[in-house]
């Protein structure tokens, strides 16, 4: 799997509960591939300005055409004004008709569990 390093947005605080998400995304074409890589490169720039995410990180397998994000928010709000703005919202409006079925999965961590591993991340995907 090639994964992209962590990006920080903000110091978590130890003491703090956050959200975590992971999120499988397999697109149904060999083609789609290269569109999922640009959108991705959109997406990454609106995650590295959205207020209330913490930590980011993406993992892909192209040659099984799968892909992963995962990332700590502060909060649902944050999470969801993401999730229906900007690059993403356009992202999914363009692709969505191009993806397999798209697992999510969201659990609560401490400060201290941050950062995650890929290990924790993946096996909440498969549950």
């Amino acid at each position: 799997m090639l994964i992209a390093p962590w990006k920080q947005l903000a110091k978590p605080d130890a003491s703090k509960e956050y959200l975590a998400i992971v999120t499988y995304l397999p697109v149904k074409h060999y083609r789609t591939v290269p569109s999922v890589a640009k959108y991705s490169q959109q997406v990454d720039a609106q995650l590295a300005g959205t207020p209330g995410l913490v930590r980011y990180s993406m993992g892909s397998k192209p040659w099984t055409k799968q892909f992963w994000t995962m990332s700590v928010w502060e909060d649902e709000a944050a999470l969801m004004a993401f999730v229906f703005g900007g690059a993403h919202k356009d992202t999914v409006a363009r692709l969505h008709t191009d993806m397999g079925a798209t697992k999510f999965a969201r659990w609560k961590v401490l400060g201290t569990d941050v950062p995650l591993t890929w290990e924790v991340a993946l096996e909440k995907a498969d549950s």
